[in-house]
């Protein structure tokens, strides 16, 4: 993954989430984003080849931000889980 990639995930990500964060802030030149969930814990999330991972950790590679998201942050799942099923029911609504 390039340079230009890793910006365009991290901005498409930072767009999509950062209300989900008390703090959410996008470092394009060093290529993270600087969050602090709602539980407190502060974390840099970075992207690459392998997937989405905590910068400058040996921790576990996720396919996806949400599922690293999910796996640290109890707010996070919650809220995602939230709008995932106010979606689906605004799709149910529309068939009818």
């Amino acid at each position: 993954m390039n340079s230009s990639q890793q910006q365009h995930e991290l901005t498409t990500i930072y767009n999509e989430y950062s209300t989900y964060f008390t703090n959410c802030s996008l470092n394009l030149d060093a290529r993270y984003l600087d969050l602090t969930t709602k539980e407190g814990d502060k974390i840099k999330v970075t992207v690459n080849n392998q997937g989405w991972s905590i910068k400058n950790s040996n921790n576990i590679i996720y396919e996806t931000f949400e599922s690293l998201m999910q796996a640290i942050s109890p707010s996070f799942r919650n809220q995602f889980g939230n709008e995932l099923a106010n979606r689906l029911n605004q799709l149910l609504q529309q068939q009818e």
